[in-house]
């Protein structure tokens, strides 16, 4: 998903920590942008009859890929942690 990154993100340390020492997390809020190609590549438009009535609506198509792209797009980086929620450069 090729979105525009202008904006970088908030850095918040981890509890315990101060922004100087560099270490904690970035995070950004998803803009309208971010969200409308979200959509378009993990939905897709269908028919839908209601009561009697077409209806077009747009219908997920992988979930499990739109939340790795939400959490992609949201976590910009993190520094201090390992994968397994372990301190990296603290004890």
């Amino acid at each position: 998903m090729e979105i525009s990154r202008e904006n970088p993100g908030t850095f918040f340390p981890w509890p315990g920590e101060t922004a100087e020492s560099g270490n904690g997390i970035v995070l950004r809020v998803m803009n309208g942008e971010a969200l409308r190609k979200l959509d378009e590549e993990t939905s897709e438009e269908r028919n839908v009859v209601v009561d009697g009535e077409l209806h077009r609506t747009r219908v997920v198509t992988d979930a499990e890929r739109r939340e790795r792209l939400r959490l992609d797009y949201c976590i910009v980086d993190w520094t201090g942690l390992t994968e397994d929620g372990s301190a990296r450069y603290w004890s």
